[in-house]
């Protein structure tokens, strides 16, 4: 968990299923989070929601600092798995008889920007 974790995928803050740092605690087993995690990860989203109400607040500055602060919170490992579980599940083949690597490509453009996060 090192601190300087430059995180900015900006289209990352939402996950299909919603927040990142919500759909990080719903899978905090999958995650292995441990307990200090998930109160620091619950402690940010609760700064989150205080913090946007206040008049003249910069919610988009706001959401990079917390995506940071939340990324600095998760091992490589965790936050590569974050992807992973995020990825969009094979459906149907394609007419080539499997979905013709779209799953795939999807899960490496991920692993990919994560891969620049940390350098």
């Amino acid at each position: 968990m090192a601190g300087g974790v430059s995180f900015v995928c900006p289209a990352a803050f939402f996950i299909a299923s919603g927040p990142w740092i919500s759909f990080a605690l719903a899978n905090a087993t999958a995650l292995g989070l441990s307990a200090d995690q998930m109160a620091a990860l619950l402690e940010l989203r609760h700064r989150f929601h205080v913090e946007l109400r206040r008049p003249g607040v910069d919610a988009a500055a706001l959401r990079r600092d917390i995506m940071r602060r939340a990324a600095a919170l998760l091992t490589p490992e965790q936050r590569a798995m974050m992807f992973r579980l995020a990825a969009p599940a094979r459906t149907e083949p394609g007419p080539g008889g499997d979905d013709d690597g779209r799953a795939d490509r999807a899960t490496a453009g991920r692993e990919q920007a994560l891969r620049r996060t940390r350098a």
